[in-house]
């Protein structure tokens, strides 16, 4: 068994509290919470799905346009609890909270995942390793029979769509990918938002509020933080989930 699989019983998200406030204040008729995916093109890790496009460059864009008509977008997790780098990159320099998720919970829904036409969804882990150099990032998959296949460069493209950086070793990140059409409809799927002065295309993805089971607030939260939270909750379907604090001693 892959040890990256092995005995997870939770995975955390980290964000700002004005999203936590979003989730919940917006929270549908099912009693989910509507989550952002964002597209691979709009993370902060500049070689995001770059090993994926060089290593398919001479069948991207007829690949793309002709079969899989659609763009990859990603919702992301860690295995990291309280963990520093995250916080501060991910949870409002420090000053926002932290989702403790039912790892089981989380992959059943994901499993069974109901999202408009879409092409392909896949929960994972992510892998690290160091990139090549760039002459060999740019060997094509195609230049070998292996992948003249349809099934098999699909297959490589998506397994690319999950390696980063060795130096975002310290996420341990695990994302749901959705490949989403890009043709628009009477209700558009994709949507957008502005994110630090650009565009970002971004997907929603739902998920039961029960898979929730713990909120992790920042380091040092004060006692009106904690009373606040804890009557969002109760005021929107939350009741069952535990409020907590960092251990960390981070200052924020």
């Amino acid at each position: 068994m892959n040890t990256n699989n092995k005995a997870i019983d939770y995975l955390y998200h980290y964000t700002s509290i004005d999203v936590l406030c979003k989730l919940f204040t917006n929270i549908n008729k099912n009693n989910q919470l509507v989550f952002h995916a964002s597209s691979l093109d709009s993370m902060n890790d500049s070689a995001e799905y770059k090993l994926a496009r060089q290593q398919c460059k001479d069948y991207t864009e007829e690949f793309i346009v002709d079969n899989l008509k659609g763009i990859p977008f990603a919702l992301c997790f860690s295995k990291n609890e309280d963990n520093i780098p995250m916080w501060s990159m991910y949870a409002n320099e420090g000053k926002g909270v932290c989702l403790r998720f039912n790892f089981g919970k989380l992959k059943e829904q994901f499993d069974h995942l109901n999202i408009k036409d879409k092409r392909e969804s896949r929960f994972y882990f992510c892998k690290y390793q160091e990139f090549k150099t760039d002459e060999d990032e740019k060997k094509p998959l195609s230049s070998s029979n292996e992948y003249r296949d349809f099934d098999k460069i699909w297959k490589a493209i998506m397994q690319k769509s999950f390696i980063k950086p060795v130096c975002f070793s310290h996420e341990k990140e695990w994302r749901l990918l959705v490949w989403q059409s890009i043709f628009p409809t009477k209700k558009p799927i994709i949507k957008f938002k502005v994110r630090n002065d650009n565009l970002c295309p971004y997907i929603e993805i739902p998920i039961s509020v029960n898979c929730i089971e713990e909120i992790i607030l920042r380091p040092n939260a004060d006692d009106q933080l904690i009373e606040a939270t804890k009557l969002l909750l109760a005021n929107y379907g939350g009741n069952g989930i535990n409020v907590s604090q960092a251990n960390i001693t981070l200052k924020v």
